[in-house]
């Protein structure tokens, strides 16, 4: 008997979020980064929203926060290697400065 999968929920992209990266012309590239972050942290619940810099708070971007307290040191570290080198095959350099990975 094959054991269940449980799938981690998905993440709601609230409306604002939508809005900023319409207006940065990331738009085209949210879907492919969520799906870049789900596969590199599949167990982590994510949470996708809009973010400010705290100290050049004229610099916002989307934030997508993933849960991490069932990793390990290694596990973490290789896979935010493998969301830095996989964002830059779905998202051009210049865009990616709107996308910021947040650890919880």
């Amino acid at each position: 008997m094959a054991e269940p999968t449980v799938l981690p929920p998905s993440a709601r992209i609230p409306p604002e979020v939508h809005t900023f990266a319409a207006a940065k012309g990331v738009l085209p590239y949210l879907s492919a980064i969520i799906d870049l972050t789900r596969r590199v942290f599949p167990a982590s619940e994510l949470i996708v929203s809009l973010g400010e810099d705290a100290e050049e708070q004229n610099h916002r971007y989307v934030a997508l926060d993933v849960e991490v307290g069932g990793l390990g040191v290694d596990e973490l570290l290789a896979a935010q290697r493998a969301w830095t080198a996989g964002l830059g095959s779905v998202c051009p350099s210049r865009s990616a400065v709107y996308f910021v990975l947040g650890w919880r």
